[in-house]
């Protein structure tokens, strides 16, 4: 695989979005979550019951992609931590670097 880079700022922009989606996911269970309220209420019977166990399944499948966004985003802002940390301490060392000879005094 070949290698892959970004900016700090890139990594930010990415973190929104997972963000976002991570909401809309959250917002999409809560809305299901209304509808079937609705649904159960009015319906019963086995049928009920094995529909109410499939949207169950779909509930914990949604949580878990929830859940994984969560972590995508974390990484990415610890990532971005540790980038920000690393490009400080080499402008710092870049600093302290003494040109010597000719030409290389800019």
């Amino acid at each position: 695989m070949g290698q892959v880079s970004t900016t700090t700022a890139g990594m930010l922009k990415a973190a929104e979005y997972l963000e976002a989606m991570q909401a809309n996911v959250r917002k999409g269970i809560q809305d299901v979550d209304t509808e079937l309220a609705v649904l159960n209420a009015a319906w019963t019977g086995s049928a009920s019951l094995q529909f109410q166990a499939a949207m169950q399944a779909w509930k914990d499948d949604c949580q878990k992609i929830h859940d994984k966004l969560g972590q995508m985003v974390d990484m990415m802002h610890g990532n971005r931590k540790s980038i920000m940390t690393t490009e400080e301490s080499m402008t710092e060392a870049a600093r302290g670097v003494v040109p010597v000879g000719p030409g290389l005094n800019i």
